[in-house]
Formats: C-alpha cells, sequence, structure tokens
C-alpha cells in the first residue's frame, strides 16, 4: 500500500475499535468498514474509493497488501499527525490537497503552532 495521508486515515479510523479496546483485530469490530474493503462481505454503504482500487486490478492481491499493512498499525508520528490536525481541524493531505481545500472553503487549513503568534517587535526575540 503506499503511504498516503488517504490511507493513513483509512488505517487510523479502521484500528480505532482495536486502540480503544472495542476489539482484538478491527475485523472483529461489527460496524467497520473494514469487512468491506477486506472483501468479507459485499456491503451497499461502503464504496471503495478509487485510489484503494488503484492499489491492484486483483482484488485478492489487494485485500491481502491492505491486511498486511492494516497489521502494520499506527505508528506514532502517524498518530500524532492524524490528532493534530484533527484537533485543529485542518485538512491532513498533500500540498494540492490543501491548496483546493482552502479555497473551497475559504479559510487556512494548515497545522497552525501552539499559542499566540510571536509580534515581530518582540522584547524576548533581542537577546
Amino acid at each position: 500500500m503506499s503511504l498516503t495521508p488517504f490511507f493513513a486515515v483509512y488505517r487510523y479510523i479502521e484500528l480505532n475499535p482495536v486502540r480503544a479496546s472495542m476489539a482484538s483485530l478491527p475485523e472483529h469490530y461489527r460496524w467497520s468498514s473494514v469487512h468491506a474493503n477486506l472483501g468479507l462481505i459485499d456491503d451497499p454503504l461502503v464504496t471503495p474509493h478509487l485510489s484503494f482500487l488503484a492499489q491492484d486490478i486483483d482484488p485478492q492481491v489487494r485485500t491481502h497488501a491492505y491486511l498486511t499493512w492494516l497489521r502494520e498499525g499506527v505508528g506514532n508520528d502517524e498518530l500524532e499527525n492524524i490528532r493534530a490536525h484533527l484537533q485543529q481541524e485542518r485538512a491532513l493531505g498533500d500540498t494540492k490537497f490543501q491548496a483546493m481545500v482552502e479555497k473551497a472553503i475559504g479559510r487556512p487549513v494548515k497545522l497552525r503552532s501552539r499559542g499566540r503568534p510571536r509580534s515581530p517587535h518582540s522584547q524576548w526575540d533581542r537577546a
């Protein structure tokens, strides 16, 4: 699987029940889209994303790759990045995607540093 923000969020969502100790594996959680993504059921509520389908033309190969990738879990850096974007209600994606979202909603979408922006003439900058 190619590690894009899109897939990182896919994995983050499908592993939420495991992180919350609601299931030992994502496919053990009844209300997850993971069942459709792994080809275990045909769910009319889940439409596979084109990026997901583009991973391989063979559904079995795609499913195996997705399951292997899902089992790797979410790394700490990935988890912190997703949570930071969620907390600030910012768009997570590449520069092109962020520019598109920023234009569409008319507000900044990139992460901002914590606290107030520094004044260019702050006394603390004159050390």
